[in-house]
């Protein structure tokens, strides 16, 4: 893999992160704040995997917060996240706004790519096997790793064709729609078992 990536860097289509980009900052936890109180979504590491948005797992900030100390990250239609901390370059792109006001924590950076640059491509990349490579060389070897903003924006990139990347962001679509559809139903089934829980004892058949 090593001579792989090597090779790969030598491609004219290669270029360093911060090419790609129009913008990049990470976020941070207000000071002394309890991050489970709040109007206002708060994102960490935990909340991000792979091509993986995870509400279930966001943390709260409040509204002045939010109109303040973080007034000048905010999520827009083609931003990307990406974990900075202990989970390296884990990405999840936004193909559209979200439908809520969303903060970030440190351990997360907020990527805009520039024009040119479809986002989901973006995040499929880093979130891939090559991309997850250079990130390992990118990062700091501690119990936590850790990639700086500094080191992010000089990692590689393989930039293809528009075609491509519209290619890659259908596929990532897909998977999306399936994965609403999956959560959708599993969260059908577990209501209905805790429908009949709750309406007083079942009687499971014992086995015989």
């Amino acid at each position: 893999m090593a001579s792989y990536l090597d090779q790969l860097v030598k491609r004219p289509e290669v270029h360093p992160l911060s090419d790609l980009l129009s913008h990049i900052s990470s976020g941070h936890t207000p000071y002394k704040h309890n991050v489970t109180q709040g109007d206002v979504a708060f994102a960490t590491v935990e909340c991000v995997s792979p091509l993986r948005f995870h509400e279930d797992k966001l943390k709260r900030v409040t509204n002045d917060q939010y109109a303040g100390e973080f007034s000048r990250q905010r999520i827009t239609k083609g931003s990307v996240l990406c974990t900075i901390k202990r989970r390296i370059c884990q990405a999840y792109p936004w193909t559209e706004a979200p439908s809520f006001p969303l903060a970030i924590n440190q351990d997360v950076a907020l990527l805009k790519p520039r024009q040119g640059v479809n986002s989901a491509y973006l995040a499929c990349y880093l979130s891939s096997r090559v991309g997850q490579s250079f990130a390992d060389r990118q990062k700091t070897e501690q119990i936590n790793p850790y990639i700086s903003l500094v080191n992010l924006k000089t990692m590689p990139v393989f930039l293809p064709s528009d075609g491509f990347q519209k290619r890659v962001e259908a596929a990532f679509n897909r998977i999306a729609k399936m994965d609403a559809v999956a959560h959708s139903d599993g969260s059908s089934a577990t209501d209905l078992l805790l429908s009949h829980l709750g309406s007083g004892p079942i009687d499971f058949p014992l086995a015989a």
